[in-house]
């Protein structure tokens, strides 16, 4: 729905089908049943000047919560499906030309994904494995002046802490990266090869990409 020029509201709904899980080879290696997740969303967009685009998204995803379940005093395990996990969050976006010599593209998304009814009561109601509750992104591309064709292509990418076991008792730091690039197109922007060069990660940090317990 668009009430004026240049703002556009929307919404949708969507559910979707997946295969189940694989357990662990040393909880039996089986497959659960499929599963649906279902998931709702609201945003706007907006284009001041046709130059840049803004969006903002709320969103809300529920799913089952599938995790290894001890099942006797022995410590013996059982790849089960109890509860569900329920992510909510939000998620800014902004692309287009900030001036004639720089364009940017930039991103923001801030996660609450909890679990519930799961029958591990150390398990309810906390933040789920490998989802930070913050994650941005920023990209840039900026002309050099006196140099036709080339231009410069620094990023930056941060992921907040992140936790390491279904209890949220041992987690992971949080991280910045950041990136740097370069192309150049001979003749300018109407030229018909375009050489590019680009590297992550330039001062080399060292960070846990992926957790789980």
């Amino acid at each position: 729905y668009s009430p004026v020029d240049g703002i556009t509201l929307y919404g949708n709904y969507s559910v979707l089908l997946s295969l189940g899980p694989q357990a662990p080879w040393w909880a039996g290696g089986f497959y659960l049943n499929p599963f649906y997740t279902r998931q709702s969303e609201v945003g706007a967009k907006f284009e001041p000047g046709r130059k840049i685009l803004v969006t903002a998204a709320l969103y809300r995803a529920r799913m089952p919560f599938f995790y290894p379940k001890v099942i006797d005093d022995a410590g013996d395990q059982n790849f089960v499906s109890e509860g569900r996990e329920t992510h909510n969050g939000i998620e800014l976006n902004a692309e287009g030309k900030a001036t004639s010599w720089l364009r940017l593209t930039a991103s923001a998304a801030v996660m609450k994904a909890d679990s519930e009814n799961t029958g591990t009561p150390s398990f309810d109601n906390k933040q789920i494995l490998n989802a930070p509750h913050l994650r941005t992104n920023v990209f840039a591309d900026l002309s050099v002046s006196h140099a036709r064709g080339l231009h410069l292509m620094p990023g930056w990418s941060y992921t907040g802490r992140k936790e390491a076991t279904r209890d949220d008792t041992v987690s992971v730091p949080s991280y910045n990266l950041f990136n740097l690039g370069a192309r150049y197109t001979p003749g300018g922007e109407q030229g018909h090869v375009a050489l590019r060069i680009y590297a992550d990660n330039i001062f080399n940090k060292r960070y846990w990409q992926d957790t789980g317990a």
